[in-house]
């Protein structure tokens, strides 16, 4: 496949409801350009069941100048943010949790990929 991405989060550490900043960097060493259609973002807790997180990725507007050409890249980013987890008593209540943070890519080419690793985000629960 000519087309790879990489994503990383900043900060990396963060409090519930506090918004940080996804960067996907998405890198084309074909032959031929290539157009981003859709970026669809995921977040999952770490060893988690799918589903069982709280997070809003929502999904992310593909810049203008989506067309990437043979040897180029394409940034996009985005702010996201976690909701979980959160200060309680007992031991349903984690201290922190850890994300997973990605996006899925689909391309004219017909590619359909996701960066080869995720980017780390660990959440910490507030202290009152």
């Amino acid at each position: 496949m000519a087309l790879s991405a990489t994503v990383s989060v900043s900060p990396s550490t963060v409090l519930p409801n506090q918004a940080f900043k996804v960067s996907l960097v998405i890198s084309n060493s074909g032959p031929a350009a290539v157009n981003i259609l859709t970026v669809l973002p995921s977040m999952s807790v770490s060893g988690a069941l799918p589903d069982s997180d709280s997070d809003a990725s929502g999904s992310v507007s593909i810049p203008g100048a989506s067309l990437i050409p043979a040897g180029g890249s394409l940034s996009i980013s985005w702010s996201s943010v976690v909701y979980a987890p959160q200060s309680g008593s007992g031991s349903a209540n984690p201290a922190s949790l850890t994300y997973n943070v990605s996006a899925l890519i689909t391309a004219s080419d017909g590619s359909v990929f996701s960066p080869a690793a995720p980017a780390a985000l660990t959440a910490n629960a507030p202290v009152y």
